[in-house]
C-alpha cells in the first residue's frame, strides 16, 4: 500500500496542525535572529484545507463536501465523487507508524495492532452505502417551517461503495471478551476525537468491518485512511474514520449515547413526517421529468411536499372532497 497523498491537515508524528508547526518554526527564527529580544511574529498562515479532495467536484459546506447526484452513474460511487463528512480537518496518518489499540474493562487483555497485522486477518467484502444523518437537511425549513441546525445538506450526502477488510469480531477476538462486555466504542484519531458506541450484537455482525479498502483501492485520506469502521444500515457518523482505539465497554456508551437516546423519539417522529412528504415529492418529480424528457437534478429540482393536497395539485389530481 502506498502512503496517502500529501495535503495534510495535521503534521504526522507531531500531533500539531500545520498552523501550529508553522508558528513554532516562525518563533524559532525570530529568537535566532533577535538574540534575547522577542520580535513580533508574522500573521498566522492560512488554515490548511479541511479535506484532501478537489472541492470543485462538490458542493462545499465548510469542512464537508456534498456530492452532485447528477454526476452519479451506476451503483458504485467513484471515490473522487463520494461525499465527505468531517468533524475536523482530514488527518494524514503515517501507515508505518499506525497502531490500533483494543482493550478496556470488557476485554481480557490489551492488544495493539499494526496495519500489517490487520491486513493479515481474513478479509470480507461488503457493498454498502453510507449516508449522513443530515442529508436533506436544507429542506426542513420548507417542509416543517423551521431550519435545522448544522450543515445545510441537499440530497448528496450519500454514496455507495465496495468496502473490504477484516470483520470487527475477528479483531475483538484477539483481545478476548469478558462476560460483562456490552458495547464497543469506536475512537477516531482526528482532531475532534470523534467516537461512537455500538452494542456488542452489532459489533459481532457478519458485515460490520474494519475497512482497509474502498472500491478496490486503499482508503482515501478523506474516507479514513488507514482504517475506518463500516456499519451497514446505520447512519454514516457511526462508521468512524481514522480509527485509533476500540474500547470494549461494560457499560452503555456514555453521554453522547444517552443524549441521542433521549432525542430518539422526537427525531423519529420528525423524520417520519419529513420522509413521507419528501419521498412523495421525488416520485412526482421523476414522473414529471420522464414526461418532459429532461434530466432530473436532485440537488436543485426536488421540492418536498407541504401536504397531501400539495401532492395532488402537482400531480393534476382533483380531490373528490376539497381539503379543509
Amino acid at each position: 500500500m502506498t502512503d496517502p497523498p500529501a495535503g495534510s491537515a495535521r503534521t504526522a508524528g507531531t500531533g500539531m496542525t500545520r498552523r501550529e508547526a508553522l508558528a513554532a518554526a516562525a518563533g524559532g527564527l525570530v529568537l535566532a535572529s533577535c538574540g534575547e529580544s522577542f520580535g513580533t511574529l508574522e500573521p498566522d498562515a492560512p488554515e490548511p484545507p479541511a479535506f484532501v479532495k478537489d472541492p470543485s467536484n462538490f458542493i462545499v459546506h465548510g469542512s464537508n463536501l456534498e456530492a452532485r447526484l447528477e454526476d452519479m452513474d451506476g451503483l458504485l460511487t467513484p471515490v473522487d465523487r463520494f461525499f465527505v463528512r468531517n468533524h475536523s480537518p482530514t488527518p494524514i496518518i503515517d501507515a508505518d507508524a499506525y497502531r490500533l489499540s483494543v482493550g478496556d474493562p470488557g476485554a481480557q487483555r490489551e492488544v495493539e495492532l499494526t496495519l500489517t497485522d490487520l491486513r493479515a486477518l481474513p478479509s470480507h467484502t461488503v457493498v454498502a452505502y453510507l449516508e449522513c444523518a443530515g442529508n436533506w437537511r436544507r429542506f426542513f425549513e420548507s417542509v416543517l417551517g423551521r431550519a435545522a441546525a448544522g450543515s445545510q445538506w441537499g440530497t448528496g450526502a450519500i454514496g455507495c461503495a465496495e468496502w473490504s477488510g477484516p470483520r470487527l469480531r475477528d479483531v475483538l477476538a484477539l483481545a478476548g471478551l469478558r462476560p460483562g462486555a456490552v458495547d464497543v466504542n469506536l475512537h477516531g484519531r482526528d482532531d475532534s476525537a470523534w467516537q461512537r458506541p455500538m452494542p456488542l450484537a452489532k459489533a459481532m455482525d457478519d458485515d460490520t468491518l474494519l475497512a482497509l479498502s474502498m472500491n478496490g483501492a486503499p482508503l482515501h485520506p478523506d474516507h479514513g485512511f488507514p482504517v475506518r469502521a463500516l456499519l451497514p444500515g446505520w447512519i454514516g457518523a457511526a462508521s468512524v474514520k481514522w480509527l485509533g482505539r476500540l474500547e470494549i465497554a461494560t457499560g452503555k456508551g456514555g453521554a453522547q449515547a444517552r443524549k441521542e437516546e433521549g432525542l430518539g423519539a422526537e427525531l423519529e417522529a420528525t423524520e417520519a413526517r419529513f420522509l413521507r412528504r419528501a419521498v412523495g415529492a421525488i416520485i412526482l418529480r421523476m414522473a414529471e421529468t420522464a414526461r418532459s424528457g429532461s434530466r432530473l437534478r436532485c440537488d436543485q429540482d426536488v421540492r418536498p411536499l407541504k401536504s397531501g393536497s400539495d401532492a395532488r395539485a402537482r400531480a393534476g389530481v382533483r380531490p373528490a372532497i376539497p381539503p379543509p
